[in-house]
């Protein structure tokens, strides 16, 4: 979004939701197998590999499915057989619940929190501006705001 001017921040933000709507995952959600597969082979290097992550992008969501499905739906895998109704609700409720677990929320909790407050994120999202304001040209400010999320990213 270089040279866009005032409304830049705005297209940003506004194109992120858009980028997301022909992923692998959206395709299997509507049941459109063969573009998800052609979707994953852009981003794998082999068939094979684009293959075995569909599989496991449609068993996820299967999965996703039947947690949060609203009926009885029994899953029979070899010899175990369970049945999902409120399952989803239940294992919410087990987040409060159950003592070592409330812990473990609590403390993942505080920790998301640290990282919201510790400014970080002020750095993430104003660095291109921080930069301008410090005297770097818009190009430069970019670039290192490129560099910033890319060491952040990896």
């Amino acid at each position: 979004m270089y040279q866009i001017g005032d409304i830049a921040w705005r297209l940003q933000l506004g194109e992120t939701p858009l980028k997301d709507l022909e992923s692998p995952r959206w395709y299997i959600k509507k049941h459109r197998y063969r573009d998800a597969f052609d979707s994953l082979r852009r981003l794998r290097n082999t068939p094979v590999q684009a293959a075995r992550d569909l599989y496991y992008i449609h068993a996820q969501v299967r999965l996703e499915e039947i947690m949060l499905g609203d009926g009885d739906i029994t899953v029979s895998e070899g010899v175990e057989s369970w049945t999902t109704s409120g399952r989803y609700w239940i294992r919410f409720k087990q987040l409060f619940l159950i003592g070592r677990v409330r812990r473990a929320t609590l403390a993942a909790f505080v920790v998301m929190i640290a990282q919201q407050m510790c400014g970080i994120n002020i750095m993430a999202f104003y660095s291109s501006t921080l930069f301008v304001d410090a005297d770097a040209s818009e190009r430069q400010a970019l670039l290192v705001s490129w560099g910033f999320g890319l060491i952040n990213f990896a």
